[in-house]
């Protein structure tokens, strides 16, 4: 987010809480020895306040990577699409991560390479490119199928993650950070 402080009320909590348990059967999909991770790069995004885009990307990519496809999906999809969610597409101020869970669980995430990434916060001519009908069909192919809340156990997540699973979070962000 790049102006001013994060309004913690515009994310849902009534969402989170009614989020289910990880169910019991997961621990069948314990964590192996070790798990590879250099499938997955580090990307920078830039001037842009596209954190939970980025999150939302690179959660949904490990989940197609387990199921062995290895794309990458659009981050300012995710971002755009998150702040149409929630009200706030139109400035560089920010989405939530219930936003983007509700996001990726309707119509997934496109393959950036029908997006790109832009260098800065897209003006209204190029987000109306960036969300067509077309793009959000083009998500279907890579959206979850489940979700839960996080587990506690410092165990569970590891098991959660290394079994497969991904974890979308973040942390508010301010100019002063």
């Amino acid at each position: 987010m790049s102006e001013g402080n994060w309004d913690y009320s515009l994310e849902d909590d009534e969402f989170f809480k009614g989020l289910p348990e990880l169910p019991e059967t997961w621990a069948v999909f314990s964590r192996p020895e070790s798990v590879a991770v250099d499938w997955h790069k580090t990307e920078n995004q830039g001037r842009i306040g596209s954190c939970q885009g980025n999150d939302l990307a690179s959660v949904l990519e490990r989940l197609a990577f387990v199921r062995g496809v290895k794309v990458q999906l659009s981050r300012i999809f995710a971002y755009l699409a998150t702040q149409k969610l929630d009200g706030l597409l139109g400035g560089d101020r920010g989405s939530t991560i219930a936003g983007g869970i509700k996001l990726a669980m309707e119509y997934g995430l496109p393959p950036e390479t029908l997006t790109g990434y832009p260098s800065s916060y897209p003006g209204k001519s190029q987000r109306a490119k960036i969300l067509t009908q077309a793009n959000y069909d083009a998500g279907a192919d890579y959206k979850p199928t489940s979700k839960w809340a996080v587990p506690i156990d410092h165990d569970e997540v590891l098991n959660f993650v290394g079994g497969g699973g991904g974890i979308s979070y973040g942390c508010a962000y301010y100019g002063g950070m």
